[in-house]
């Protein structure tokens, strides 16, 4: 069972095809200061590397749905253990808008994981707002 946790959009001046290589083949675009690797196919893993805080940092997930061009799901988790109450689902869904492209990301948890409070919730629109940022920064520029 998934429950939707956060929510973030943003506009991005770049056509849909521009933002969905810039998501899926750009391995920096998605999160500053990190290296995305994934085939993108359904099944695929997903890893995601830096540093955060001076401290080196590997993330995981799978690609769980994906509609060419279109959207993309991924689960996620940081560190260990990888169970699946530890994971949450990430969806980018893409919009074309004129000769631009409508970017909305939602957060899900994934299994019975506490309702959070209004505090956190902000805080996970607001990282995700910047990782949106980022995208569109990275987009744009081609």
């Amino acid at each position: 069972m998934e429950k939707q946790v956060a929510s973030a959009d943003i506009a991005i001046n770049a056509p849909v095809d521009t933002v969905w290589h810039a998501i899926t083949v750009s391995k920096i675009a998605l999160m500053p200061g990190t290296t995305v690797e994934s085939g993108w196919e359904v099944g695929d893993p997903i890893t995601f590397a830096g540093e955060f805080n001076g401290r080196p940092f590997k993330d995981y997930g799978e690609i769980v749905e994906k509609t060419e061009g279109r959207s993309v799901a991924f689960s996620h988790w940081s560190g260990q253990p990888q169970r699946p109450a530890d994971y949450h689902i990430v969806r980018y869904a893409l919009e074309a808008r004129g000769d631009g492209t409508q970017v909305s990301l939602t957060q899900s948890n994934v299994g019975d994981k506490p309702d959070i409070d209004a505090k956190t919730e902000a805080e996970f629109e607001k990282n995700w707002q910047t990782m949106l940022a980022h995208l569109k920064k990275s987009a744009e520029a081609g």
